[in-house]
């Protein structure tokens, strides 16, 4: 893929690039005076290999994205889903949990909406129809953000690990 490349994934925080090595994420964060922990979710689930996707990131003062955890998962019943939804809503106190909801996904926003009142006013779905390729909010914006190291990765993780192999693998495509 083309989407992002290694070299700037390699850079160093302390380099203004991407990689924080030698450290682990932290299990479970309550953010700071203006900071932020946003999860997002992605139904996402087919026969053509697509896996229900999860993210943890905290938004510092300054803007920048720490990825905190990640997973990605096949066949995922809708208990499991829940349980991962609020095991990050537990360890993470997000300020807002986004889930994708185009079409049928509109259905997990709204179970998760109606399954814990803890999460009712948390939950946010957002369609990306015709969104994806947007330079601005979609994913070819994962470019800009890696390039100028405004997204951090805890470097040896297994969940950071597998978001990095996901995103060197995509194509970078206008429109």
């Amino acid at each position: 893929g083309n989407l992002i490349e290694k070299a700037d994934v390699d850079q160093l925080v302390t380099d203004d690039g991407c990689s924080i090595r030698g450290q682990s994420p932290p299990h479970d964060l309550t953010p700071g005076a203006g900071e932020a922990t946003i999860v997002a979710h992605d139904p996402a689930q087919s026969p053509t290999g697509d896996n229900a996707a999860f993210t943890a990131f905290r938004v510092g003062r300054d803007g920048r994205r720490r990825l905190l955890d990640a997973k990605a998962e096949t066949g995922m019943q809708p208990s499991e889903v829940k349980a991962t939804l609020a095991d990050y809503d537990d360890r993470y106190d997000p300020a807002v949990i986004v889930i994708e909801s185009n079409g049928m996904q509109q259905y997990i926003a709204n179970d998760a909406i109606e399954f814990s009142a803890s999460l009712r006013a948390k939950i946010t779905g957002i369609p990306t129809s015709g969104k994806k390729h947007s330079w601005e909010n979609g994913i070819p914006r994962l470019r800009t953000l890696v390039e100028n190291g405004s997204i951090q990765l805890y470097r040896g993780h297994d969940g950071t690990e597998d978001w990095i192999q996901a995103a060197l693998s995509l194509e970078l495509k206008d429109g």
